[in-house]
């Protein structure tokens, strides 16, 4: 007997083998044919996914890696265009008539060519935007931030300063106009003035920090992280692979008395550490920073316990409130410190340029490593565009654009903050970096919570993704008000504010 849609499965069915993204097309199919068809066009055909789902696992990115991924990856081209000015509605209809497995052809402009949807069908960055969702779970720029035009002219320049060499292998430790503005740059951002052998260009923070674990750290050693963390670089971490032992952080940062604790404890086992992983300024998920004392405390502490901290500092150039403090490796002994910066935050994560700040052992070591010695610099053409566009002022003012535009934007998070959760939650105010980290004062996990806000039209991260267990927090969330302009973050804040009324 031949079988119909609504012979399909009605929900996503954990339990089995199937994974869910191959279980997407037979019971959307199902919901489709039982529904009559749909007619409101792209939008409930994505949410029909999701509605569903009893499961919080069923991400949009799921959704996207399934066997229907071509299709909806179209959809969602489809109803960015739907909502620009120049762009006709996208109408989507899917008949009820179907009596296969498989959805029929959607039709789409006919003004947009079959080459230009193959185009777009493969992803060009990494972040997602959901139809109706304010999605505050990414930590990413504004692209309207970016500044196109200026880099434009900056690259144009790097080929009639530098011609073909700016193609070429370039040198270990990153081009010297890079490097000597770099030495002048961090004597006013930062305490303490680098040196030109105490300097290395990177490819970015997560490149750096997996160069870092590469050379320093023996599979099995233990790496030492705060808890929360950011969750990407533990990942990174993972995959040397080592053991991570997590050291318990508060408002005020990282609490050096119980990594005190641990570094006894695991000295006691013999245990082999290879370094502490922190970032105390303008943390990420939490946006605090680490207490003036307890910076002094740590950095007398790993010098005494001949503990090397990699000290992340991605967020450094983005203070709203005065001056970022100054950084561990500022503050500590030569050796005892290796810093990562990047300019993924204060320029373009897509130059994929940044910087490590240690003693000349340590940047030696590092330049002298396999992986320069047989390509060069890792990131040698965009670092002279990075060069080149600081050199002629731009860099002190995009930077001073984006304090601006960000501290506008976290201000509009926190009013309305105020303004629509109230009692439901408390907050510190970050004074710098892209995150607002909550806690919430009910007793309903910040994961049940996303689903109602998503309902609603907004996102954020559990905390649950921050810790090593994967369980601390839940009642804590993390917000980022990088990416969306002050009016979407205070329509952010009251979907966030109405899901935490129907959670409680």
């Amino acid at each position: 007997m031949r079988r119909t849609p609504s012979d399909a499965p009605a929900r996503y069915d954990r339990t089995t083998p199937i994974g869910l993204g191959a279980q997407i097309p037979p019971v959307l199919l199902k919901f489709v044919w039982d529904s009559g068809g749909l007619k409101n066009g792209v939008n409930q055909l994505v949410q029909a996914v999701f509605r569903t789902s009893d499961e919080r696992s069923l991400t949009f990115t799921t959704v996207r890696h399934s066997s229907l991924r071509m299709d909806l990856a179209h959809l969602s081209s489809a109803d960015v265009r739907q909502r620009s000015a120049q762009v006709a509605t996208v109408a989507v209809t899917v008949a009820p008539s179907l009596m296969s497995g498989l959805l029929q052809p959607i039709h789409y402009r006919r003004d947009v060519t079959h080459k230009a949807l193959a185009d777009q069908s493969l992803p060009l960055v990494q972040f997602v935007a959901r139809p109706g969702i304010i999605d505050l779970a990414w930590g990413h720029p504004d692209p309207e931030l970016l500044p196109v035009d200026a880099l434009r002219q900056a690259t144009a320049r790097v080929f009639e300063k530098y011609g073909a060499d700016a193609l070429n292998y370039g040198f270990a430790a990153g081009p010297g106009p890079l490097i000597a503005w770099l030495c002048r740059r961090l004597a006013e951002v930062d305490a303490h003035a680098a040196r030109p052998d105490e300097l290395a260009i990177t490819a970015g923070t997560s490149q750096a920090l997996d160069q870092v674990a590469t050379l320093f750290a023996t599979p099995g050693d233990v790496v030492l992280v705060e808890d929360p963390t950011y969750h990407l670089a533990v990942r990174i971490l993972r995959d040397h692979p080592l053991e991570l032992v997590a050291i318990p952080a508060d408002q005020d940062g990282l609490r050096v008395d119980a990594l005190q604790e641990t570094l006894a404890q695991l000295r006691n086992q013999r245990r082999s550490i290879a370094f502490l992983y922190t970032i105390p300024t303008f943390h990420n998920p939490t946006g605090a920073s680490l207490a003036g004392d307890r910076r002094r405390q740590l950095v007398d502490l790993a010098a005494n316990e001949t503990l090397v901290i990699v000290e992340d500092d991605a967020y450094r150039e983005l203070s709203y409130d005065g001056p970022a403090p100054p950084s561990l490796w500022s503050l500590a002994s030569p050796g005892t410190v290796i810093r990562l910066g990047t300019f993924a935050k204060s320029l373009a994560p897509g130059l994929r340029s940044g910087f490590i700040s240690a003693d000349p052992k340590t940047i030696g070591r590092i330049v002298d490593s396999g992986v320069f010695d047989s390509g060069g610099a890792v990131s040698h053409f965009a670092s002279l565009v990075v060069a080149e566009f600081a050199a002629t002022g731009e860099y002190a003012k995009n930077v001073d654009r984006l304090r601006a535009a960000y501290r506008a934007r976290r201000d509009a998070l926190l009013a309305g903050l105020s303004e629509h959760l109230g009692n439901g939650a408390r907050w510190q105010r970050p004074a710098g970096g892209y995150f607002a980290w909550l806690t919430l004062a009910s007793a309903t996990p910040a994961g049940n919570l996303r689903d109602a806000a998503e309902a609603a039209g907004t996102s954020f991260l559990p905390s649950s993704v921050f810790y090593l267990d994967g369980h601390g927090g839940d009642q804590s969330i993390r917000l980022s008000f990088s990416r969306y302009s002050p009016s979407d973050l205070s329509e952010a804040t009251r979907r966030l504010g109405n899901a935490i009324r129907l959670t409680r």
